[in-house]
């Protein structure tokens, strides 16, 4: 009888954390993409936890201040049914005050994260709500004095915006902006909440000497929504000022620079703060760090020197421009260019015919290992017809018996039937089973590598090969732990190589004929070996005279020592060993026995 031990399996579950994001302007806007690269980038880096993220665009700047509060919270928490979140980060004023307002229908333990566009001071009154502060009208100045600063034509500062999404950060970012442009002698242009026709007409209007720091537009007066970014985009084409902004999101749309915020720093300080429910607790408020980002591209556009930029400042999309200074190296290495591709274009054309001939070797191995199958599948063919046998008998008498009820009195045997009809799933089950794994040893397929438990090819190669041993009086023992890390290769060539081994070892006790009443023994063991796992499988069939055989010949193809063997065996198992980068190891006791090991390495 087969015993093998079965593998443990450990499930260990990680502490979950769910995470509800609510914005108000649309989930594919660039800000809110770049807030969720960051925010998911951090949150991967984490260990020991497991998040589930939500994000729901919930447009509440059109719902009115309460009118919807209802009809909104009752449809998210209808979704969201059985789903409690452990922590929603609230994007804009108006999310947090909606979340505010319904507080109670949360649990009393979730958390708010409040990303904000003024300075904020900690909530006094709510522990579990954290402030990730942005200070907008600080960044406003800063860029406004940025602006002054490179453009020493200056005269000139329009503001561009829309107060419906953001009023107070709108509002706050206006003042701020006119108390600087006062202060250092420039003449202050406001364009906030204009129609958008109206707005363009203006900034076309402008000179070089104006320079147009840029918020939001989200809404035009019919209604259409338009993305800040893209619209801002379309402005920059049509006006000749140099535009401003304080969003990394606007980069490479047409501003020149500004002092903003990099909305990946901004989701990434989220994360932090999520991450665990001391991060919130220990700090009620962050705040982000502002950075002067610089467009190179359109630095060069309105002729802007670099020496007029602060050490600080972070230069983006600065083509290289090597050709005048390193034009000597750039044409050495052009030449070494032209060199190497004509050696590689060599090596291209040396690989593409070792891969044919690889190719070519790999189908004749596939050919080979098909053959090696098939042939042994006919051994086992007459042991094979009587294990299916027994169950098709069993389905017979079952099926007789069931008939007899069914004459005398059907309803009154209803529980015997069902033990019966259920005596008949469990034979065709084992019968199903036995005929599957005889279709997959003899199925010819291609070499393919995945995941596999060592144990279990083990355990299905002797459940597969103990029919045969049963049959002809050799005990199968086999030794191997509950459990080993999990190799990478094919399950049924190295099955096949386990089912040749044993095979061998039983044919071999059977050509040594008497062995001074010994029975005949097969082992299988399995253990590990450094970083591989080693399958070892031992008979006291004799082993290998070496005086006729060396155990260098014993593995090249037809040499046997049987009259009727093919001598295919071992060279199998040893090409197998090949394609699992492992190894073949024969340890051989003339009288004795033979102890085959067949070693393949660990999955990475």
């Amino acid at each position: 009888m087969v015993s093998c031990g079965q593998a443990a399996q450990e499930v260990t579950d990680l502490p979950l954390r769910r995470v509800l994001i609510i914005d108000t302007e649309g989930s594919t806007r660039p800000a809110f993409v770049q807030f969720m690269e960051g925010f998911r980038a951090e949150l991967a880096k984490q260990q020991g936890t497991h998040f589930e993220v939500f994000t729901e665009n919930l447009e509440l700047s059109r719902m009115g201040r309460d009118a919807n509060d209802d009809r909104t919270m009752t449809w998210l928490l209808e979704k969201y049914r059985g789903w409690p979140f452990d922590v929603i980060i609230s994007t804009s004023d108006a999310t947090l005050r909606f979340l505010l307002r319904n507080r109670s229908q949360f649990t009393l333990q979730t958390e708010i994260v409040s990303v904000e566009r003024l300075p904020r001071n900690a909530m006094a009154d709510d522990k579990h709500v954290s402030i990730l502060s942005c200070d907008l009208p600080e960044a406003a100045r800063r860029t406004v004095r940025l602006a002054s600063h490179i453009l020493p034509e200056l005269r000139e500062v329009a503001f561009v915006a829309q107060t419906r999404s953001h009023p107070k950060a709108a509002e706050a970012v206006l003042e701020q902006l006119q108390l600087t442009a006062e202060t250092i002698g420039l003449n202050f242009l406001p364009l906030v909440d204009l129609p958008l026709g109206e707005l363009r007409a203006t900034l076309a209007g402008l000179s070089n000497q104006t320079a147009v720091v840029y918020l939001n537009y989200t809404v035009d007066e019919d209604g259409n929504d338009y993305v800040p970014a893209e619209l801002l985009e379309t402005l920059c084409r049509e006006s000749a000022s140099p535009f401003f902004g304080m969003s990394e999101s606007y980069l490479g749309r047409g501003v020149v620079a500004g002092v903003g915020f990099s909305l990946r720093e901004i989701g990434r300080e989220a994360a932090q703060l999520v991450s665990s429910p001391a991060s919130i607790e220990e700090q009620a408020v962050r705040a982000v760090a502002a950075e002067i980002l610089v467009d190179a591209r359109v630095l060069d556009r309105f002729g802007i020197p670099r020496d007029r930029l602060p050490a600080d400042a972070r230069v983006l999309f600065d083509p290289p421009q090597f050709w005048q200074e390193y034009w000597l190296q750039i044409t050495a290495g052009v030449a070494m260019l032209v060199i190497q591709g004509v050696l590689l274009l060599t090596l291209a054309i040396q690989y593409r015919q070792r891969v044919r001939a690889e190719q070519t070797v790999s189908e004749q191995r596939d050919q080979l290992a098909h053959a090696g199958r098939v042939s042994m599948m006919g051994q086992l063919a007459a042991a094979l017809a009587h294990e299916l046998g027994q169950p098709l008998g069993a389905i017979l008498n079952n099926v007789e018996a069931a008939a007899m009820l069914l004459q005398n009195d059907s309803s009154a045997n209803a529980a015997e039937l069902r033990d019966i009809i259920s005596d008949i799933a469990a034979d065709e089950e084992r019968a199903d089973l036995v005929l599957a794994r005889i279709r997959s040893m003899i199925k010819q397929q291609t070499f393919t590598v995945s995941r596999i438990d060592p144990v279990a090819v083990v355990r299905d190669a002797a459940t597969l090969a103990q029919v045969r041993l049963r049959n002809a009086g050799i005990s199968l023992i086999v030794d191997c732990p509950a459990s080993l890390p999990e190799i990478a290769g094919d399950s049924i060539l190295l099955q096949q190589a386990l089912l040749n081994l044993i095979n061998n070892s039983a044919d071999a006790i059977g050509a040594a004929g008497d062995r001074k009443g010994l029975a005949g023994a097969i082992t299988i063991c399995l253990r590990q070996e450094d970083r591989s796992a080693a399958f070892s499988v031992s008979d006291n069939g004799g082993g290998i005279d070496e005086q006729t055989h060396s155990l260098e010949q014993v593995l090249q193809p037809f040499q046997t020592s049987r009259t009727d063997g093919m001598g295919m065996g071992l060279p199998i198992v040893a090409t197998i060993a090949e394609q699992h980068d492992g190894s073949l190891r024969l340890e051989n006791r003339p009288g004795a026995g033979l102890t085959v090991t067949l070693t393949v390495p660990f999955a990475v």
